[in-house]
C-alpha cells in the first residue's frame, strides 16, 4: 500500500473517531437526568426542576416564587440573596418564611 494512501487513511479514522467521541459525550450529558427538588409550596409546583440555577428560566415574578420554594424547602434564607433585585429579595424572603416559618 501506498504510504499517502495508509496516512490519508488514518487521518480520516481518527477524524472520525473524535467525531463519534464527541456525539457520545454529547448524548450523554444530554440523557443523563438532573437532580431536581421535588415539593409544592407556595402555589408553586415543581414538576419542572426547582433548583436555584433553574429559578432564571422563569420571569420575574415566578421567579422570586421559586427561589421562595427552594429557600423554604432547604431552610436557607440565603437562597434569596442570588435574586438582583432588593425588593425580589425581601419579598423571596417574606414567602420563604410563610412556606416555612
Amino acid at each position: 500500500m501506498d504510504p499517502k494512501f495508509v496516512k490519508l487513511l488514518l487521518g480520516v479514522v481518527t477524524v472520525a473517531v473524535t467525531i463519534v467521541g464527541i456525539l457520545a459525550i454529547g448524548w450523554i450529558l444530554l440523557v443523563t437526568p438532573r437532580p431536581c427538588v421535588q415539593f409544592t409550596a407556595y402555589g408553586y409546583d415543581t414538576n419542572r426542576c426547582a433548583r436555584e440555577e433553574q429559578c432564571y428560566e422563569h420571569t420575574d415574578q415566578s421567579r422570586v416564587q421559586c427561589y421562595a420554594a427552594v429557600a423554604a424547602k432547604r431552610k436557607d434564607q440565603k437562597i434569596c440573596d442570588n435574586l438582583l433585585l432588593i425588593r425580589d429579595r425581601k419579598k423571596c424572603r417574606q414567602k420563604a418564611s410563610e412556606i416555612y416559618p
